[in-house]
């Protein structure tokens, strides 16, 4: 036992050194600080997690929106089947086709090797962290922009779709969007930004989707216009709006279902409970 145990720790050490010191959460913030854009993704190898970092694989950190990040486990419910078409079925996911990251906002690069960014990516080094280097997506894509061609996601061959040019849809909506023109993509201008919500602008020249690579969960409250609007689910569970030609004014919030309801309930429970122990007191007398 003591000869197994003495192997397996210079094992582990022999290996260490590459993790210490180690990629903190602190290093993803400051990018999201010093960035002019609002709302970016970046992009990490869950590898370089191990094992002392306090970024967690298994869960979705939020950064000011409610949504998914791609540098930890992307498993949200709500995109289950955008999951399931690219054949992910695991709860530590490592998305890394480049054509997916870029359809997600991905901006920052933060890689051991540089080989490590793909091949169609045109970036530039940023700094240093520890044994990690940061490079930037020149031509990144913001986390909403347009779309005027769509396809059927119920009949769609997944060995062959062209994610940046065309939109997944069900079929109602397939049918519904028949009279969509092709148009000249525009891009969601993100002027505001809240820990549950989001305010941004955008002007089109002809009639469109905005595609946000946000997940579409039930929570969201969304005002186009000053109106609340029901989202299209597309490409396998993220948030689509049919945008008329025009300046567009796009106001969203995030509230948990049964959020209002809990607190409720939560304030109902401490009246009871202040009650009984009040109750209580007067019973023994010894309330004054």
């Amino acid at each position: 036992v003591v000869f197994n145990i003495s192997i397996s720790n210079y094992y582990l050490n022999k290996n260490f050194y590459r993790y210490e010191p180690n990629l903190i959460q602190e290093y993803v913030d400051y990018y999201q600080e010093i960035d002019s854009d609002l709302l970016f993704r970046t992009y990490i190898d869950p590898i370089h997690f191990k094992p002392l970092s306090n970024l967690n694989l298994n869960q979705s950190l939020v950064y000011n929106y409610m949504s998914t990040s791609t540098y930890v486990s992307f498993y949200e419910p709500a995109i289950r089947e955008f999951l399931t078409i690219n054949d992910v079925n695991w709860h530590i996911i490592n998305i890394n086709n480049p054509d997916l990251l870029k359809l997600l906002g991905v901006k920052y690069y933060i890689v051991e090797n540089e080989n490590e960014i793909p091949e169609n990516v045109n970036s530039e080094f940023i700094s240093k962290i520890n044994y990690l280097s940061v490079y930037k997506d020149i031509n990144s894509l913001p986390l909403g922009y347009t779309f005027s061609n769509f396809s059927n996601i119920a009949v769609k061959d997944n060995s062959n779709i062209n994610w940046l040019n065309e939109l997944l849809v069900n079929v109602e909506d397939f049918n519904n969007l028949s009279d969509i023109q092709p148009g000249e993509r525009a891009y969601l201008k993100i002027s505001d930004r809240y820990q549950n919500g989001l305010v941004g602008t955008i002007n089109l020249n002809s009639e469109q989707v905005l595609f946000l690579s946000i997940p579409n969960n039930k929570g969201w409250k969304i005002y186009v216009d000053d109106v609340l609007t029901t989202p299209m689910n597309v490409d396998g569970g993220f948030i689509g709006l049919r945008l008329s030609a025009g300046e567009h004014l796009l106001k969203m919030y995030f509230v948990p279902v049964g959020f209002k309801q809990g607190v409720l309930l939560s304030g109902f429970s401490g009246i009871v409970l202040v009650s009984v122990l009040i109750f209580n007191k007067i019973k023994k007398g010894k309330l004054w």
